[in-house]
């Protein structure tokens, strides 16, 4: 049975009169019979190849058949230009079934907000970051809002997978589930990943439904790709120009300044330039994006900035300055030619260095081998670590030990790294912060021991741990502008190793101070040392 005709009759209508659709396409079809399998799925496809469809259909047909009490369904992308420009997109899907969407991020007012909060819509688009404002906010009713979460769709999963930011949203996915009664669905979106195996085993966490991988065979295409050598950068400016004249094209920079460089080089022959880098204004850029939607002879030169799936419309050209540095890159800025039916796929690279013509031919040959870099899962996030803990410690207030490791570990081996706090926070011996407004690092607030042994919870500081000058204890979190340090420093068991949870942990001595032997774990996120250790034997200490 086809995923079309599984579809409740209300969307079936709604995707044949409202958008004109007479069949799916391959990834759509595919991902709909998984996705309505209640399996989790990393869906892949070329850029405008329909992955954004082959997620929302499927999970529209589920909040049709039973309408959820809150927040059915969360759409993740990496950035806010993407959730802006996808919001009216999702907004039509969402409208023509009876549904509604809302978009929330640091650019939407809090008027919209608080009705949000009032009466959540079915479909919640947002970023990593402001998911867990929403998490740690003590205003914001969570256990109501996502009582029935059931899906969570992560657009461009490859620019977050394998780096903090993704870790970081895995751990606000981790702890978001268990308020959910449902085992909350998780769905990737990407056009180009070479490893999907591991990104789907990244994804599931400790969702029990079963996985699969929608990669439908992809249909030969000519591309019309060009390489050039110029002797300088207005020299590749002004064949640029003679190029894009009459057409719509990106123009893509490996640095903001050659992007200000180039598109001076640009004005003054007859085409509509505009810069669209993150130094230029939101406004600014919104601007550009609409003049350059409505325009016939403009071009856009910019950064990676609008590498994502970003609509600006249908492009003749686009180009390249020198060359990216991955084949991901390169597939995805070839990606936003050739949407229009009888159109080709083209990328023109304007080098002006042999060694960057080399690296554009390179790139060029191996995306014709079918190779694409795989995307390094890492098992270290140090950062995250402690931004987690920290995090859950401003949303309930205080949190135990026990509740760290409880929380934290669900991530898939990703938080490993936690057995050094999870049943051992008693020893932890220090926290150490900067206040900025006083100048003072680690004087201002000192060493705050926000650990409390009798309750075993970390949370606020007691008044004599305040140094003078504080009058009065306050939390400690709102004082914290800016972590310099964590160093966890505990009880020497053993020189040699210890295993936690089938986790083999280095452990080796170093010196202190005071000459007693200390055995320390830094977390290595930041690497200023306001306070630096006496140098040890290179043998003897290791950072983890």
């Amino acid at each position: 049975m086809s995923a079309f005709s599984r579809f409740p009759a209300r969307l079936q209508e709604a995707i044949v009169s409202r958008l004109g659709w007479t069949s799916l396409r391959p990834v759509q079809e595919l991902a709909g019979v998984a996705i309505l399998d209640g399996k989790n799925a990393v869906v892949l496809a070329p850029t405008a190849g329909g992955k954004t469809e082959a997620s929302m259909f499927p999970a529209l047909a589920s909040l049709i058949e039973r309408e959820p009490d809150g927040v059915g369904v969360i759409y993740v992308a990496p950035i806010k230009a993407l959730l802006n420009n996808q919001n009216e997109r999702l907004g039509t899907y969402a409208e023509m079934v009876g549904l509604r969407r809302f978009v929330w991020h640091g650019d939407v007012t809090d008027l919209e907000k608080r009705k949000f909060k009032k009466e959540p819509a079915e479909i919640l688009m947002t970023t990593p970051e402001s998911l867990e404002v929403m998490l740690d906010s003590p205003r914001f009713p969570v256990a109501r809002v996502f009582a029935d979460l059931r899906m969570v769709v992560i657009d461009e999963v490859h620019a977050m997978a394998g780096t903090d930011r993704g870790a970081h949203l895995m751990s606000v996915i981790e702890r978001l589930a268990p308020m959910s009664k449902n085992d909350v669905q998780r769905i990737g979106l990407s056009a180009t990943v070479g490893n999907p195996v591991e990104i789907l085993a990244w994804l599931r966490g400790t969702s029990k439904r079963e996985g699969v991988i929608i990669d439908p065979p992809k249909p030969k295409a000519s591309r019309d790709l060009h390489v050039g050598l110029y002797t300088s950068v207005g020299d590749l400016s002004q064949q640029a120009s003679g190029r894009a004249a009459g057409k719509k094209s990106l123009f893509f920079c490996q640095s903001r300044a050659l992007t200000e460089t180039v598109a001076d080089r640009m004005r003054g022959t007859g085409i509509d330039v505009f810069v669209h880098h993150s130094s230029v204004a939101l406004d600014e850029r919104r601007a550009a994006e609409e003049r350059f939607h409505q325009g016939t002879n403009a071009c856009i030169v910019c950064t990676s900035t609008l590498e994502l799936g970003i609509d600006v419309g249908d492009l003749d050209h686009v180009f390249q300055a020198n060359a990216p540095s991955t084949v991901s890159s390169f597939l995805q800025r070839m990606g936003r030619t050739g949407r229009r039916s009888g159109t080709t796929a083209n990328t023109t690279f304007l080098c002006e260095a042999p060694e960057a013509t080399l690296q554009a031919i390179a790139l060029i040959e191996l995306a014709r081998s079918g190779w694409v870099e795989s995307v390094r899962v890492s098992g270290r996030c140090w950062p995250v670590l402690v931004h987690q803990v920290l995090a859950m410690t401003l949303q309930l207030g205080a949190v135990s030990a026990e509740r760290c490791w409880e929380q934290l570990s669900r991530v898939h081996r990703m938080f490993y790294a936690i057995v050094f706090f999870g049943s051992r926070f008693g020893e932890v011996a220090e926290l150490r912060w900067s206040d900025r407004t006083k100048r003072a690092p680690l004087d201002a607030l000192a060493v705050a021991r926000s650990y409390d042994t009798k309750a075993k919870t970390v949370g606020r500081p007691k008044s004599d741990y305040v140094r003078q000058g504080y009058t009065r204890p306050r939390p400690w979190v709102p004082l914290c502008e800016e972590i310099v340090k964590i160093q966890v420093t505990m009880k020497a068991k053993t020189k040699s190793s210890e295993k936690v949870e089938g986790v083999t942990v280095p452990v080796t001595e170093s010196v202190t101070p005071s000459g007693s032997a200390q055995n320390h774990y830094d977390s290595d996120w930041s690497r200023r040392e306001l306070n630096p250790r006496p140098k040890a034997d290179p043998q003897e200490t290791l950072r983890v």
